[in-house]
């Protein structure tokens, strides 16, 4: 847990904080494939249909803070 922390303050603090952002929000999505994979379990279609609302969340959020973004009066 400890090397988690200090990887995502490395990442703020020296990587792209947009990019990490919309990173983590397929943390919980990789993360329970695996554990699918590791315990031999199928996954559910709401599991499916939840994983591509985070997805379709994690693009919108990226648009919105792109720095050409027009409505941000730049």
């Amino acid at each position: 847990m400890g090397f988690g922390y200090a990887a995502w303050n490395i990442g703020i603090l020296k990587g792209n904080p947009t990019l990490l952002a919309g990173a983590s929000y397929f943390t919980p999505v990789l993360s329970s494939v695996l554990y699918s994979f590791m315990l031999a379990t199928t996954l559910g279609l709401s599991f499916w249909q939840g994983s591509i609302m985070v997805c379709l969340g994690s693009v919108l959020c990226w648009f919105a803070t792109k720095e050409n973004n027009p409505t941000k009066g730049n």
